[in-house]
Formats: structure tokens, sequence, C-alpha cells
């Protein structure tokens, strides 16, 4: 699979108040300290689970790559699995690892595209405190895309929904990290 990113044709793009792309030059994506996790999973299938995690951490001492997985994957509860590929992985398991594949890294601004679809709900609720946890103790951005209310109610702020391709804002509710 080939990735191209595409420079704006006009004005700029600043990600924290740093020029990220302009119409002659684009920050390399592996810098731009974004967090993204895809509606599916999107492993890559010829990597193990503990190597797609580590996949972003690449460049980091290999002591703090291998304690950064080991904690991530008990967080996830995906213990066991880090020589698995996604192929010997259940659906969940192959979200959950796509999840702990962004959250390894700390980034500063987290876009999630319904990480938690089709998982139980016990187990949903634990991976939403996991990501709101990381959220406050980093001091990251969150654009988070779902269509369940119970989510929406526990991550709070500012709330808004698409109507006839339009963004339109919603109440704000109470944020369990208030």
């Amino acid at each position: 699979m080939h990735l191209r990113c595409h420079r704006p044709s006009t004005g700029e793009i600043h990600l924290g108040g740093n020029l990220a792309g302009n119409p002659t030059w684009l920050q390399p994506p592996h810098s731009r300290d974004i967090g993204f996790v895809f509606q599916n999973p999107a492993l890559w299938p010829h990597l193990t689970v503990a190597q797609n995690v580590a996949f972003g951490l690449l460049g980091l001492p290999k002591r703090e790559i291998i304690q950064r997985i080991g904690d991530i994957l008990a967080r996830m509860e995906l213990d066991g699995l880090e020589k698995r590929y996604p192929s010997q992985v259940s659906g969940g398991e192959a979200r959950r690892t796509a999840i702990a594949r962004t959250l390894v890294t700390r980034p500063r601004r987290l876009l999630l595209d319904e990480p938690l679809t089709h998982l139980q709900d016990e187990l949903k609720l634990h991976l939403l405190d996991l990501i709101l946890d990381q959220v406050q103790q980093q001091g990251s951005s969150l654009l988070y895309v779902t269509h369940s209310s119970e989510e929406t109610r526990r991550i709070g702020g500012t709330l808004l929904t698409l109507v006839d391709g339009q963004l339109a804002p919603l109440p704000t509710t109470e944020t369990r990290h208030a």
C-alpha cells in the first residue's frame, strides 16, 4: 500500500502554531505528532502485534521501545499476543492493537475514527477511560468520531454533529475528566 501526502494548493497548514504545509513544502507525517486510528484497524499484515505497535517508536532506545510496548499491551489486555500476526488475532484484538499503536507514541493530537466499534461494552468503557486518561496526562487534543451516545457522554467537551454535510454544535455535556 502506498500512501500519498498532498500539499495544499493554496495557503498554509499550521499545527500547534508551526508550519506543517504550504504549496511548496509538506512536513513529513511522522514528525507531525498526530496519532490516528482508522475506522478499520489498518494493521500491517507482515508485522506481528508487537511490531505493529512498535512502528511509531522507531528511533527510540530499544529498552524504551520494549518498556512502552509491554506497558501498552498490558493496558490494552493484549498480553501474550506479541508474536501473532494480524491474521492470527480476533477483530477486537486487531482494533486494540491499532489503538495501542497510536497511544504508545504519546501524540499531542489524537484523531480517532470510531475506534471502539464492535467491542464489548465493558471493554469499550475500559478503553475509553484509557484513551481519556492519556489525553489528560499528555495534555493532548482529541477529535473523536462516534455514533455512540454513551461514548459521547463520557467524553464530553465540544460536541459537533454532521447535518446535511455541515458541522453543527450540540449542547456541551459534563465530562468525566472535568
